[in-house]
């Protein structure tokens, strides 16, 4: 494709925001409406793209008091041809421990979870 995606990121606060970029000819397109409930906020999680959808997993935030942090481990897609948020993603099996700063890449139609931090509490 021809088209670049940035999602969310963190400046003083964690953001929601959607952008995307025409490669082929250089511009912004104009951000869409996104429907659906958003995921908890977070930043630091991994994102693959499949069948349509961005599918996230995992993340990083923190309580607003600062006392705890919340290592995510949910997994959550945006479809990106509707740009709706979804909200129940079925798995299978036992969920990997939550966690951040991990990268994720997509092979067939299997996610693969490598590395990232984490500790004892996870969300």
């Amino acid at each position: 494709g021809n088209k670049m995606i940035i999602f969310g990121g963190i400046s003083n606060t964690i953001l929601e925001d959607y952008y995307s970029f025409n490669t082929a000819v250089g511009t912004w397109l104009t951000p869409p409406t996104i429907l659906g409930q958003f995921p908890s906020k977070k930043e630091k999680q991994s994102c693959v793209l499949y069948d349509m959808m961005l599918v996230f997993f995992g993340g990083y935030n923190w309580t607003p008091d600062f006392e705890y942090e919340i290592y995510y481990n949910e997994i959550t897609a945006l479809n990106i041809e509707h740009m709706k948020w979804i909200k129940e993603i079925k798995t299978e099996g036992k969920l990997p421990k939550g966690r951040f700063s991990h990268t994720a890449s997509l092979i067939g139609s299997e996610m693969f979870v490598f590395g990232g931090i984490t500790n004892s509490i996870s969300g």
